[in-house]
């Protein structure tokens, strides 16, 4: 599984949006349309490093990164 496909499992069980309205947000600014504030995207990851079975340095991650998917996607990639 990619880790895109993995990031949008993980966005759908943790906050509950529909995996078709996602696809349609890859850009949109996560905190500024407040989808995900720190506690859920803290969840969010917990529940990739599950689907992966990789740990993810959240301390690597630079913080504008987790402000679309697209960037975070890409962020975890280089980790793993």
């Amino acid at each position: 599984m990619n880790v895109l496909e993995t990031l949008l499992d993980a966005i759908e069980k943790i906050i509950g949006i529909d995996r078709a309205e996602l696809n349609d947000m890859l850009e949109v600014n996560l905190f500024e349309e407040d989808i995900l504030d720190s506690l859920s995207a803290v969840s969010v990851i917990s529940e990739v490093e599950k689907k992966l079975g990789k740990k993810i340095n959240l301390r690597e991650i630079p913080k504008e990164s987790f402000n679309t998917v697209k960037t975070l996607s890409e962020a975890i990639s280089k980790q793993i």
